[in-house]
């Protein structure tokens, strides 16, 4: 009885499980599959060797044989014999059963292993010598087969003896007539067995991601750009070139980490400011992406070799993205509803390849090619088919308005930012021929590069309040709109414009405890209690405002001690605000009386008692 064995699972032309990747789906049908697929070993060669042959027999519970036929009123020749050996040993089957028949006509079976057809009467041959022709075959192949994806035809003349090897896959390189002929024969069908393998591998590596791209641009070099699976194969190559996580831009860092705040010659309410930034700034627990403030020697050079990297990624996957665009364009009609699909998911993916870039921008310090990057990611977007790219858009254009922001106030005290580079607005993509496709939302993200810190300040203010309205307030969001909020009233405090920053800070508070963020909250609450330290320095009558910050900052201590549940409050920052609210306590009993001054240092010294604080 034939045999189900079958190893279509392991056909490099076999199509890839749905689940693999939505492109496949709307492509048309893989050529025909393999029967059986199996892999010979030679000498020292390995070889994925596909087989249609049928007549594959299961004999007992173990053993597989083919059926071969046998007419006895034909002469027999050893290039039959040559025939049965080479079909079982590409088919992996240990056994032959030879029928033998007269006209059709029966006569009897014959059971041969593999190893014993050379010896067969009028089938016999030296096996000795196939070998060594094989073995010829294959290093011939090995030595001018190198390049990897390569497509070459392998031809021999009819009547000669001599081998000739075409590379099918060079365009403009041969001039024979037998080389423009085998293009033609295989251009589509190598393209689509380049295509299906590239689609069956598992980028597990980095070198298996870059034999997945070069079998995808084989596969784009033979279909081209008027053949949907050439187009498919150009986004298949931007996937190879970007990461495989979801693109979300990250939050920018605000100011000095808490060791740099404890190390400074602040006072306790400054480190209680600079410690409640840096947690506010870094509201969404990520990795900081700004510009390193004392780079080690040597890594200027290193950050500029990675920038160019991820340049090249970006801008070429971004190149094949614009392109399939555009052929998704010319084939695509208002009512095929798979080809707007496939429309929006190239605009998705060429908006985020822009974000990617953006962010690899504003991470090395190039502000001004970041806002160039989101004006131009803009018309990949519309919204109104995308909302969520919309989001991370404004998200992402709104961190970058933070770090001029910051750029800005360190330009201020320093001579250490380099205007020119943060303003350069020229980035890898500027010679890419972007499609016009939307313009409804470039000019939201059509600004100048200047370092003005309440004018970057608000226009990330309004973005981040877009972007959570549009993402029905999701907590990333508004984490990010209350930092914005907490930046804004720290500029503001820093200009003496105490009303305003206090209408910020209430504004970052009402948001952080709309996402349930009472640690953000509670930092919240030690900026507000700056305000009212400095305008105690002022004022001549200093009790009520110090007795005004006492009371933020046992706010703040009082959220820390009950925060929610998927929040963990660092010892040292509840320390921190312990030793602000102490130093606070202190100041504000030398304006009391000696009844109220007592009570207000033993509140101060069971608060240090219970948090460690000596």
């Amino acid at each position: 009885r034939p045999t189900e064995h079958d190893a279509r699972a392991r056909d490099p032309r076999a199509a890839p499980t749905p689940a693999a990747s939505p492109i496949e789906a709307e492509l048309p049908q893989a050529p025909k599959q393999f029967l059986r697929t199996s892999v010979v070993r030679f000498a020292n060669y390995s070889v994925l060797v596909g087989t249609d042959r049928p007549l594959v027999f299961q004999l007992d519970s173990e053993a597989r044989a083919t059926l071969q036929l046998c007419d006895i009123t034909r002469a027999p020749s050893p290039l039959t014999g040559i025939d049965y050996y080479l079909d079982n040993l590409f088919a992996s089957v240990p056994e032959m059963v030879l029928c033998i028949h007269e006209n059709g006509v029966v006569k009897g079976y014959q059971r041969v292993a593999t190893q014993d057809i050379p010896a067969l009467p009028g089938l016999s041959f030296d096996p000795a010598i196939v070998a060594s022709s094989a073995r010829d075959v294959f290093a011939f192949l090995h030595e001018h087969c190198r390049e990897e994806g390569g497509t070459y035809w392998l031809y021999r003349p009819a009547g000669a003896s001599a081998l000739h090897l075409y590379d099918i896959s060079a365009v403009g390189n041969a001039e024979s007539p037998v080389h423009e002929r085998a293009r033609e024969m295989f251009a589509f069908p190598v393209g689509m067995l380049c295509y299906r393998m590239a689609a069956n591998l598992d980028p597990d590596s980095t070198a298996a991601k870059e034999q997945q791209r070069t079998l995808f641009r084989r596969a784009n070099a033979l279909l081209g750009d008027e053949d949907r699976v050439g187009l498919a194969a150009r986004e298949r190559i931007a996937d190879t070139l970007l990461p495989v996580a979801p693109l979300t831009s990250q939050p920018a860092p605000s100011s000095p980490s808490p060791r740099h705040a404890r190390s400074s010659k602040r006072t306790p309410a400054s480190q209680s400011a600079a410690i409640a930034a840096q947690r506010s700034a870094g509201v969404a627990r990520r990795a900081p992406s700004g510009p390193s403030s004392s780079p080690a020697p040597g890594t200027d050079t290193d950050a500029e070799s990675d920038l160019a990297a991820l340049e090249a990624d970006y801008s070429e996957a971004l190149h094949h993205l614009c392109i399939a665009i555009r052929g998704a364009f010319r084939g695509s009609r208002a009512d095929d509803v798979h080809a707007q699909q496939r429309l929006r998911r190239l605009r998705r993916k060429a908006a985020r390849c822009c974000l990617a870039l953006a962010a690899a921008y504003r991470s090395h310090g190039r502000i001004g090619a970041a806002l160039r990057v989101h004006e131009l990611a803009a018309r990949f977007v519309v919204e109104r088919d995308d909302a969520e790219v919309a989001c991370e858009l404004r998200e992402s254009a709104g961190d970058t308005l933070l770090v001029i922001h910051h750029i800005a106030t360190q330009s201020a005290s320093s001579n250490a930012v380099d205007v020119a580079k943060t303003t350069d607005t020229a980035t890898a993509i500027d010679h890419l021929q972007i499609p016009p496709i939307h313009h409804a939302l470039r000019l939201e993200f059509h600004r100048p590069v200047t370092l003005e810190s309440e004018r970057s300040l608000s226009d990330a203010l309004a973005l981040y309040a877009r972007a959570a309205a549009a993402s029905n307030s999701s907590r990333s969001s508004l984490r990010r709109l209350g930092n914005a909020h907490n930046e804004m009233g720290k500029y503001l405090m820093n200009a003496q414009r105490f009303t305003k920053a206090r209408q910020a800070f209430d504004s970052a508070m009402r948001v952080f405890q709309q996402c349930g963020d009472s640690i953000n909250e509670a930092l919240v609450h030690c900026n507000i209690a700056k305000i009212y330290r400095i305008r105690g320095t002022m004022e001549r009558s200093p009790d009520g405002v110090l007795s005004d910050a006492v009371r933020e900052y046992e706010q703040a201590l009082q959220l820390l001690a009950n925060p929610s549940a998927d929040e963990t409050v660092p010892p040292a920052l509840s320390q921190a605000i312990g030793r602000d609210f102490v130093s606070a306590s202190i100041a504000q009993a030398d304006t009391l009386s000696a009844h109220d001054q007592q009570r207000s240092i033993v509140k101060a010294e069971e608060t240090a008692n219970r948090l460690g604080i000596p």
